[in-house]
């Protein structure tokens, strides 16, 4: 299997709201017209890609309408996020919710076991296959960052501001 840094490939139809973003970034489909991702990824795509790879095989592209980013969004400072609003509803892949308001204390923490997956590099494959690797939580910064990963397994180019999972 390739790695995103000590994981897997994702299997078929694995972490279905993992989108790729014109070979730069992951990103994730949180509602039916809207993918999340970092706004150092920038806001120029015309479509998102869903699927297990950037190659073809099973999935599809889907037209953006709009991106935007959240304005001197970077990572440092917790505001470094975009979205992009699709053209047509995604509505045939299901959702997962979105870690918010007292769920978020709970679970955001140091040493919780996490799921990071993205389109990136890895260290025995090239950029463009969805992959997943098992972390923890190192440490949540006063600007409400996550520090994940380390020991070998971690993400790399071209997976920010893809999911993390939590269970």
């Amino acid at each position: 299997n390739s790695n995103i840094y000590g994981g897997t490939d994702v299997p078929t139809c694995g972490w279905p709201t993992t989108v790729e973003l014109g070979g730069a970034c992951t990103g994730t489909l949180v509602h039916e017209r809207v993918v999340v991702y970092a706004a150092h990824c920038g806001a120029d795509y015309d479509s998102i890609r869903l699927g297990e790879s950037i190659n073809g095989g099973p999935g599809r592209w889907v037209s953006t309408e709009e991106c935007k980013v959240y304005p001197g969004g970077e990572p440092g400072k917790g505001n470094d996020f975009a979205y992009c609003t699709l053209k047509e509803a995604v509505t045939d892949v299901p959702l997962v919710p979105v870690l918010m308001g007292c769920e978020a204390e709970d679970y955001l923490v140091a040493n919780q076991q996490v799921t990071v997956v993205g389109f990136g590099n890895a260290d025995t494959g090239p950029y463009g296959v969805k992959r997943q690797v098992t972390a923890k939580i190192n440490e949540i910064t006063a600007n409400n960052e996550a520090f994940i990963g380390g020991g070998g397994k971690d993400s790399c180019q071209g997976d920010s501001g893809g999911p993390v999972f939590v269970q």
